[in-house]
């Protein structure tokens, strides 16, 4: 929980702006888990944005992909960082696996060392 709630706080410092409004919408997964976790995480958040960032911000909202309507818009956007963030960890873990860091110059993806994931229809 540390990590991701530092690592979105960082951001939120580099990306806003003061009075603009802040939802952060996940999935289900640990750090929401039940409603002890999801407060945890909530305090967490506001602990280090009040040290990451010096001016007030508007609304702070923190809530999961739960309140989606029939619709599935808010999973479906919640689904794209996700696979980002997968994607983006697996390659760099196959390049480093592969040169033992991460190359200076361009150097073509390990082929035989990324999985084959699809999306669910």
């Amino acid at each position: 929980m540390l990590r991701v709630v530092n690592f979105v706080s960082i951001f939120m410092a580099i990306l806003t702006q003061p009075e603009q409004n802040v939802y952060w919408i996940s999935d289900e997964d640990e750090l929401f888990a039940n409603p002890i976790k999801a407060n945890d995480t909530k305090r967490m958040l506001q602990c280090f944005t009040s040290a990451y960032i010096s001016y007030s911000l508007g609304e702070l909202g923190v809530g999961t992909t739960r309140i989606d309507e029939d619709d599935r818009f808010d999973e479906d956007c919640a689904a794209i960082p996700d696979l980002v963030a997968g994607s983006t960890a697996e390659l760099l873990t196959s390049l480093i696996r592969e040169h033992g860091t991460l190359p200076d110059v361009p150097a073509e993806v390990p082929s035989g060392n990324l999985s084959k994931k699809r999306g669910r229809c």
